[in-house]
């Protein structure tokens, strides 16, 4: 097998699992951050498991090699992805670039739409 192919799919199941890890400190994050039950924490809750499920998505993805599993992948990417360049728009730009907790979970769900894109 190809260097470049093996490379591929390691970077691929690393963005995917990237991707639950955010989603599980997401959703840890939530009882931390806030004192109570609030419609607030149940949509920053719910956010991480978002995150969760479509990291899974991902790792199924990669294992199962489904068509279907693709596009759904592929569309759950999507949506996070610009759910969170939307947030990160929000915010004052030497802030954004400088949040690891943005700028690595963008960079994991461009990397997995890609993959997730595209066939090996």
């Amino acid at each position: 097998m190809p260097v470049v192919k093996i490379l591929s799919k390691f970077v691929d199941r690393a963005s995917g699992w990237i991707i639950v890890a955010f989603g599980a400190i997401h959703c840890a994050y939530t009882f931390r951050l806030y004192r109570g039950i609030s419609t607030a924490a149940l949509w920053f809750f719910g956010t991480g498991l978002a995150l969760l499920y479509a990291g899974g998505l991902n790792i199924l993805r990669i294992r199962l090699a489904k068509p279907e599993l693709r596009w759904f992948s592929f569309l759950a990417n999507v949506l996070l992805l610009t759910l969170t360049v939307s947030y990160a728009a929000q915010r004052p730009l030497a802030r954004a670039v400088k949040d690891p907790f943005l700028i690595a979970p963008i960079a994991a769900l461009g990397l997995s739409t890609w993959f997730s894109a595209r066939r090996y």
